[in-house]
């Protein structure tokens, strides 16, 4: 394997391991009971960071968990299908 390759696959596992971490975190979460997004509004370079927040429990609480669980796990197939490829 190439340094190139060897660099990729360093990468990819380390992005690999993170998520899994990251859901691992959310294991016995309760998302109806209350999910709050903050989301960065894109000002910081004007010297000011402010964030944009929503508070969301119940059903869209559920449908937010299911998303980003959908979203983590796809993108770690991803990865493991282009560690593969390697």
């Amino acid at each position: 394997m190439d340094k190139e390759k060897f660099e990729r696959a360093k990468l990819i596992t380390n992005e690999i391991e993170d998520l899994k971490c990251q859901l691992k975190s959310l294991e016995g979460s309760h998302w109806d009971k209350g999910v709050i997004i903050e989301v960065k509004t894109g000002y910081s370079d004007m010297g000011r960071d402010l964030h944009a927040r929503a508070n969301f429990g119940n059903v869209v609480g559920l449908a937010i968990e299911m998303s980003v669980r959908a979203v983590v796990e796809n993108r770690i197939k991803r990865l493991e299908d282009e560690f593969k490829s390697l």
